[in-house]
């Protein structure tokens, strides 16, 4: 080998150049330290594949266990779902004669039927008892008669002629002036529920007739309690349907006149036609 100072040749044992004297410096010491290099960088790697090895251990485990604990859940929801069918069957295969002794359990006791039926038959008493009016008929009226009437050429325009169903004839009131306060009284044969009336009012004859006279405005309908209401009509040549607020029992009726719609050529007022219902 040679010195790595002066170039001779030298011993390969010698630990010092016999030329120039310098520390011969051998080889192996390096080759050992990249030995340990290897050594040191295999060991690293080895370590590191073990490490991945134990990781994907557990994580395969863990895995394992999550899939049995979920298969374990659906085992116990299965159970569950099979008992509630078993259930549901065992119901609907139940004998009827059971089912029907269950509905009869829950029946009136015969006591309790008893007090019901008496209970109905105090409602019937209690309703016979109650005087409840049947509803008023033109049959009913037993009588007309009115505070005033109108007489003229040998007839007079009696009360009853508001009641005879034929238009060409009225009752007309024969006070002064327009007839305000004049009444019309009609007495039943009874006491009836009034629960409205029906009035043709002024002389509806013809029109010329109608619009000559005077019309009420204004009329007030009394019971025979003193119960009232007033009803306001229109000036037309019809007949006017009005329907009460109250309806009225009572055993007669009293209409009278609180304002007209003036007539064009007489004072009188008139009204041709009225009912009750």
């Amino acid at each position: 080998m040679k010195c790595i100072v002066c170039g001779e040749e030298i011993s390969e044992n010698t630990k010092f150049c016999k030329y120039c004297g310098a520390s011969v410096k051998k080889d192996a010491p390096r080759k050992k330290s990249k030995f340990l290099l290897v050594f040191v960088i295999i060991t690293i790697l080895a370590a590191a594949a073990l490490l991945a090895a134990v990781g994907i251990y557990f994580l395969d485990n863990r895995s394992s266990k999550k899939q049995e604990k979920y298969f374990d859940e659906d085992i116990l929801i299965n159970d569950e779902i099979d008992s509630l069918k078993e259930d549901i069957e065992e119901i609907s295969t139940n004998d009827p004669e059971e089912n029907s002794e269950t509905v009869t359990d829950n029946t009136p006791t015969e006591e309790f039927e008893t007090e019901i039926s008496g209970e109905g038959e105090n409602a019937d008493e209690t309703a016979e008892n109650v005087n409840v009016p049947e509803s008023i008929d033109m049959n009913h009226i037993r009588s007309i008669y009115a505070s005033s009437s109108l007489s003229e050429y040998n007839m007079t325009h009696a009360p009853e002629r508001i009641t005879d169903g034929d238009l060409s004839t009225a009752w007309v009131e024969g006070a002064d002036g327009q007839g305000i306060g004049e009444t019309i009284v009609f007495l039943f044969d009874g006491d009836y529920s009034v629960n409205g009336i029906s009035i043709s009012a002024g002389y509806q004859k013809s029109s010329d007739l109608y619009y000559k006279n005077s019309r009420p405005e204004k009329i007030t309908v009394t019971a025979s309690d003193g119960t009232s209401e007033e009803i306001v009509l229109q000036d037309v040549m019809d007949v006017q349907k009005i329907q009460l607020l109250t309806p009225l029992e009572t055993d007669s009726i009293t209409v009278t006149i609180n304002s007209v719609y003036p007539g064009s050529k007489y004072e009188d007022t008139a009204i041709s036609e009225m009912e009750f219902y």
